[in-house]
């Protein structure tokens, strides 16, 4: 019950400090929405009432001519962070190309030489003609301005600065508070710590004491069934345990006997397998060795028919060339060489098939070379693979007498233990009939221990959730 009642006191806890924040982060959003109407609505009436005051004194100062009829442009430029202070600039150029610029506020003319000469660049149409301010545009800002006046213009300016005060000022602002919501929120924890955690924290330490000796409680259950288990066994020297446990290794090593005389014979099998397949692994080595040396035999032959192809085509090539000097004899002959010269013809068109089936031939002649080649690397290639393979088999075969030798070990130290267990199991038996009854009495205390040690975990357990909320 008293757990139940610190859950829940940690549940209203964390309920308190989520509303708690949540509404001082809405009272913080409305407060920055507040400030920044405030500060924009003063900064702009402020700029409005200083630009209506620049732009009657810049009426005055300009010339009652020099209004925005003929302007074509205007740029200015807001440097509130410049070296000067209050620099703003404004760049006027007319239909002609001509201008001037003023800073308006500390009301001089930049493009002038002097205050004289500001009146003197107008002239009596109140057009600007100086034309060195026309060259000289400052600012990011253009205006299109026919028929606007100087005090439009002023405005915009102004207005745009106000805007950056606006800004800076709202940054303090909201850094402030800020800081002051940070606060707060330190604050109304520190306040729920000391109300909900520490009581709950102390509550737990006194929970944790408890429960520490309550293990310690089982722990002494335990070791005194322990030592009773341990005094039993000593007064009756043997007990149920030991006759089940001669029992079973009885079994095992019947079961052990068995395995290890079958693995003796699978052995004894892989051996004679390893062996017959060694006798065929040689058996083909041979055959590879004999098909490699046949197969350089026909490498020989072919060797030899190409050579026999070569002289063939030495031949025809005097064939030919007799054919031909026989064709010239022929026609200087006359009439009487007409008949040879035919004879000649036909020999020497022979000469020419000859020539052609000999080459055919050593074409053929190289090919079968080539793949004769190609034979042969590969043949030296299994070779050397059929003597990889019967190192293997080699190893493996001895790699299954080793394995028979040690299951023949195994096999004779089997039926040692099982000699040696047939006595234990009879004298075994009749001690654990005697001790049935005080077995009985040590299991109850045995599962009355287990279950206080279950429900001490379930404590624990509560314990570490609460530890983990405060």
């Amino acid at each position: 019950m008293k757990v139940g009642k610190y859950l829940e006191r940690i549940k209203v806890g964390q309920r308190i400090i989520l509303y708690f924040s949540l509404g001082i982060f809405i009272f913080y959003l409305f407060v920055l929405f507040i400030e920044w109407i405030i500060l924009k609505r003063n900064a702009i009436n402020e700029k409005i009432e200083e630009a209506n005051n620049l732009s009657s004194y810049m009426a005055s100062f300009v010339a009652p001519s020099i209004l925005l009829g003929d302007v074509i442009s205007i740029k200015t430029d807001i440097q509130p962070f410049s070296s000067s202070k209050d620099l703003a600039v404004v760049a006027v150029k007319n239909k002609d190309g001509n201008g001037i610029v003023v800073n308006v506020f500390n009301k001089k003319c930049l493009s002038c030489h002097s205050e004289d000469d500001f009146y003197n660049l107008v002239d009596k149409k109140g057009k600007a003609v100086h034309t060195k301010g026309g060259e000289v545009i400052i600012g990011t800002s253009e205006v299109n301005s026919e028929g606007v006046t100087l005090g439009r213009v002023f405005t915009i300016l102004l207005l745009e600065r106000a805007y950056q005060k606006i800004y800076s000022a709202f940054g303090r602002t909201t850094l402030f508070i800020s800081i002051l919501f940070i606060l707060l929120i330190i604050g109304g924890y520190l306040m729920i710590k000391s109300s909900v955690i520490v009581p709950l924290r102390r509550g737990t330490e006194v929970l944790n004491t408890a429960v520490k000796d309550a293990v310690k409680t089982v722990v002494e259950l335990q070791t005194g069934t322990s030592e009773q288990a341990a005094s039993i066994t000593e007064l009756a020297g043997n007990s149920e345990e030991i006759a089940s446990s001669a029992a079973q290794i009885g079994e095992m090593t019947r079961v052990s006997e068995n395995l290890s005389r079958e693995e003796s014979l699978s052995a004894e099998e892989s051996e004679k397998a390893v062996d017959e397949v060694i006798g065929e692994i040689f058996s083909v080595k041979e055959k590879v060795n004999d098909m490699a040396k046949r197969i350089v035999q026909l490498s020989e032959l072919s060797q030899r028919i190409g050579n026999i192809n070569t002289l063939i085509e030495d031949i025809s090539d005097q064939t030919r060339l007799l054919a031909v000097n026989a064709s010239i004899e022929a026609v200087g002959a006359g009439e009487a060489g007409r008949r040879f010269g035919v004879v000649a013809g036909e020999i020497r068109n022979l000469s020419l098939r000859t020539r052609e089936a000999t080459e055919n031939v050593r074409k053929l002649v190289e090919e079968i070379l080539s793949s004769i080649t190609n034979t042969v690397m590969i043949t030296e290639e299994g070779v050397k693979s059929f003597e990889a393979l019967s190192e293997r088999v080699q190893r493996i075969k001895e790699v299954f007498s080793l394995l028979k030798e040690k299951a023949n070990e195994v096999y004779k130290i089997s039926i040692d233990i099982k000699e040696a267990t047939a006595g234990q199991v009879g004298s075994s038996s009749q001690m654990a009939r005697a001790l049935e009854e005080i077995k009985e009495v040590a299991n109850k205390i045995a599962e009355g221990g287990i279950r206080l040690s279950e429900i001490i975990k379930k404590v624990e357990e509560i314990m570490k959730e609460i530890e983990k909320m405060v």
